[in-house]
C-alpha cells in the first residue's frame, strides 16, 4: 500500500515464539527494563507528515500514529 509514496518495500514478518521466550519478554516489558523509542507521534489527519518524515531517513526509532 505504501509502495508508491516510498522508496522501500515492506514485508510482514511474524515470529513464532516459544511460551516461555514470550512470558520472558513479558517480563522484561512489564520490569521497564524494555521499552520501545518512538520517533514522534502524529495524528491520523498528518500520516503524509509521518511518511515524508520516513521517506527523508530521519527517523531515529518507531513513528506512531495516533487515532
Amino acid at each position: 500500500m505504501m509502495s508508491p509514496f516510498i522508496r522501500q518495500s515492506f514485508r510482514i514478518f511474524a515470529q513464532n515464539g516459544s511460551a516461555q521466550a514470550l512470558d520472558d519478554l513479558r517480563g522484561l516489558i512489564e520490569a521497564g527494563r524494555l521499552t520501545p523509542v518512538i520517533d514522534r507521534t502524529y495524528r491520523l489527519a498528518a500520516v503524509h507528515e509521518a511518511v515524508q518524515h520516513f521517506v527523508d531517513n530521519h527517523t531515529r526509532g518507531k513513528i506512531a500514529i495516533s487515532v
